[in-house]
């Protein structure tokens, strides 16, 4: 279940409690050049060979590293299980705009 890999996930709350929780988050949106709600924002972090980038929240959380959309998704909307996806509406592997361009879906199906 994903709130057991995830705990973070369960309560957007923790994030403003918790000051390694803040801190992870801190660290997670200064790699991030965030614009207006409608536009891509691009993660500036490392970056997979497969495109996508990367966050290692570290060692003050048990969570592995993640791809950075997926990170964000699950740190600002809610946690994602083990059987679905979280994907760009904008088809650009690095933006993690929450608001308006990540989506979650099952394996292997593509709005």
């Amino acid at each position: 279940m994903a709130t057991e890999l995830y705990p973070f996930a369960t309560a957007r709350s923790k994030w403003q409690d918790d000051y390694r929780l803040r801190d992870t988050r801190r660290r997670f949106w200064r790699m991030v050049n965030k614009g207006r709600p409608d536009q891509c924002w691009p993660w500036r972090g490392a970056v997979l060979t497969s495109g996508y980038g990367v966050f290692n929240p570290g060692r003050d959380i048990p969570v592995k590293a993640t791809t950075a959309h997926r990170f964000a998704y699950e740190m600002e909307v809610n946690g994602v299980p083990e059987d679905q996806d979280v994907k760009q509406r904008c088809r650009n592997k690095l933006c993690v705009n929450y608001l308006s361009h990540l989506y979650v879906e099952h394996h292997g199906k593509r709005e």
